[in-house]
């Protein structure tokens, strides 16, 4: 990324990811953003009734998660730049959210 971002979402991509390389990859993305930017990833989440469909039909096969294990993902963000973290479920519960927003310049 050649300009730090206001706010970065990411869709799609975590459900495919070990948890090593999504903790990484969420560091690296935060580290991306400006100062009082945003970082938004969705997870697919555990138990989740329509992941049957989306292995046999759609040929999708996801990790789905915990809230625990979506809140990993920020484990190699430093503490000191990390203003918010949130995790949360969609309106439907099938989606966890994390949310982290990076605090302002010192």
């Amino acid at each position: 990324i050649d300009e730090p971002a206001d706010m970065e979402t990411v869709v799609g991509l975590y459900e495919q990811l070990e948890l090593r390389t999504a903790s990484r990859l969420t560091a690296a993305l935060f580290q991306a953003l400006k100062p009082g930017g945003r970082l938004l990833i969705a997870n697919h989440a555990a138990p989740n009734p329509d992941a049957g469909y989306m292995d046999v039909f759609m040929d999708w096969r996801m990790i789905l998660r915990t809230e625990a294990e979506v809140a990993a993902f920020a484990a190699e963000v430093p503490a000191a730049q990390l203003a918010r973290e949130l995790v949360f479920r969609g309106s439907n519960g099938g989606v966890i959210y994390l949310l982290l927003e990076r605090g302002a310049a010192a």
